[in-house]
């Protein structure tokens, strides 16, 4: 657009002025060029979109693969099952696709291609209107300067008319009259222009209306696309409802079970662990000989307590003891004890529900014996526990009252190794399980207890002599014993008045036994006085205890 300077060409009133029309009617056409430039912006982006969505919906197409790669799984999709409707859904997606697609390129070669014409033609018609206003205005521009020529002239032969003192005259009228001519001119020139923007007016009208149309007619078509692309998926939609409804959700799984009969049936019902073959499954050592609930004392010091636990006692000679009964809830037990190294305490007396056992630690350069506390419910269901422990333990301590007095029993039921080496026995060895007599007294042993790593070293007793048969028909006490040992077929008889035998004896060397005075039972045996030699360090005692040797003396 020419810029120019707007001033009006007369001083004086002639009616409208034609320039500010001319304005109006630029900066109108230039207001449609800027709306229809934003509508092609706005085409170029919807297009876009639609092109993306056509691609994004594109690549859904490898996703869903009908028929499935299982499709024998499956019921086919020619019948109603979610094959078929897999199909339909994904047809209703690449017709989505199709149609963005379509529109995407209809916007782009038809749209877009109307709009840049329009948005021409206002361009053409906006330069139209400049160049005729140029074109006009400059013609009145000079007929302004030629007026205002006339009109200075007038004003030159008026001033020796109104002045006497001037000496040259010219008659004004002749001024007046060539300034009415170009009056004239150049009113005849202003009423041309108005004319020619009277025209531009009707013509511009019928512009707009073509514009306004152009519009309305792209934004109709647009919406007959869409409106077109909506009818197509509705069909496929009604398609894809009407699949949804005729298939029941048992379809697959009902067309599945009629394909494989077999599948379900009574010899493939849920099975247990008694249903598993193993190896060695009924193999008589790996079922508990007793199981049940069983009560053990822990704790420390006076803060000791029983607490509830359950126990399984195997034929290998073990006493699991877990938290609780389930077995799916602990891999291992709490504790397990070897029964073949432990002794087991007396017999519960009436009215007692518990008894203990000592286990024997073996291995150890500082061995410490552990004691278990177990309690039970009833008397009768420790007994039947003390019964079924101790055909496994390794040592039984029992206490006898019905020989007129407390007799104190070593029983050994299991295998124990001795420690007099590869010694035999004596025929005339008494038998180490062989009761003590009521009148009999007992002494404990007063022995040295040495220890390395090896174990523990006690001196042999000295030559026994044979034990009086008839507990009843005599008094006489027993000679000097042997120990009793936890199984008979292991006890090794050593030489009278021989060195202590031990897997080290280089340096040790064993001291007599001494003897005591004769006690009613072993609780009340005290040991004498150990009679001291030179160089002689004294003989530590050991009182007589479970799992201890018991030797009577006369």
């Amino acid at each position: 657009m020419t810029t120019r300077t707007d001033t009006k060409p007369f001083d004086f009133n002639t009616g409208e002025d034609p320039s500010e029309i001319t304005q109006t009617f630029e900066k109108r056409l230039l207001a449609w060029k800027h709306v229809v430039k934003e509508y092609i912006q706005h085409f170029e982006e919807v297009a876009s979109a639609e092109e993306s969505f056509a691609k994004g919906l594109t690549k859904t197409h490898s996703t869903l693969t009908v028929p499935f790669k299982e499709h024998h799984m499956f019921i086919p999709e020619s019948e109603p099952g979610i094959q078929q409707l897999t199909l339909y859904f994904k047809e209703y997606h690449n017709q989505l696709a199709n149609n963005y697609s379509k529109t995407a390129k209809s916007i782009t070669n038809e749209t877009i291609k109307d709009l840049n014409t329009l948005k021409n033609d206002i361009k053409r018609k906006h330069k139209e209107v400049e160049a005729e206003y140029e074109k006009i205005n400059k013609g009145l521009v000079r007929s302004h300067s030629h007026t205002k020529d006339s009109m200075n002239t007038l004003s030159r032969a008026m001033a020796p008319v109104t002045s006497e003192s001037s000496t040259t005259r010219e008659d004004p009228w002749i001024a007046n009259h060539g300034l009415k001519r170009q009056l004239s001119k150049h009113v005849d020139r202003q009423n041309s222009y108005i004319k020619s923007m009277q025209s531009s007016i009707h013509t511009l009208n019928a512009f707009e209306e073509s514009i306004v149309s152009t519009l309305k007619h792209i934004i109709k078509t647009y919406f007959v696309w869409k409106n077109e692309s909506m009818t197509e998926l509705a069909q496929f939609s009604t398609k894809i409802d009407n699949a949804v409804a005729t298939i029941p959700d048992k379809s697959e799984w009902t067309a599945f079970t009629e394909k494989n009969p077999n599948l379900i049936s009574s010899e493939n019902a849920v099975a247990t662990i008694n249903d598993i073959n193993y190896p060695e499954r009924d193999n008589p050592i790996l079922e508990a000989m007793k199981s049940g609930p069983i009560q053990h004392k822990s704790g420390m010091g006076p803060f000791k307590k029983f607490k509830d636990h359950y126990s399984y006692l195997t034929p290998a000679g073990f006493l699991h003891v877990f938290p609780s009964a389930d077995l799916t809830l602990h891999e291992e037990p709490d504790y397990s004890v070897d029964l073949t190294e432990s002794t087991l305490g007396p017999l519960p007396k009436v009215g007692a529900t518990g008894f203990f056992i000592t286990q024997k630690q073996t291995g150890k350069l500082f061995k410490s014996d552990t004691d278990y506390e177990f309690n039970f419910n009833t008397h009768e269901e420790a007994v039947e526990w003390w019964k079924a422990i101790s055909e496994k333990a390794a040592g039984v301590i029992r206490t006898d009252g019905d020989a007129g007095g407390d007799k104190v029993q070593a029983v050994a039921p299991a295998a124990a190794t001795g420690i007099a080496g590869d010694a035999k026995v004596p025929a005339d060895y008494p038998s180490p399980a062989a009761e003590i007599g009521a009148d009999s007294k007992v002494a404990p042993v007063r022995s040295t207890s040495f220890t390395d790593n090896v174990g523990e070293i006690k001196p042999p007793p000295p030559k026994p002599e044979p034990v009086v048969g008839s507990l009843g028909d005599t008094k006489a006490p027993l000679v000097q014993s042997t120990p009793v040992a936890e199984n008979v077929n292991d006890i090794k008889a050593p030489p009278v008045q021989s060195t202590p035998l031990a897997e080290n004896v280089n340096d040790i060397k064993a001291p007599p036994v001494q003897s005591t005075p004769v006690v009613d039972s072993v609780s009340d045996a005290k040991p004498p006085p150990v009679q001291s030699k030179p160089n002689v360090d004294p003989i530590p005692i050991v009182h007589a205890g479970p799992g201890d040797i018991l030797t009577p003396r006369t």
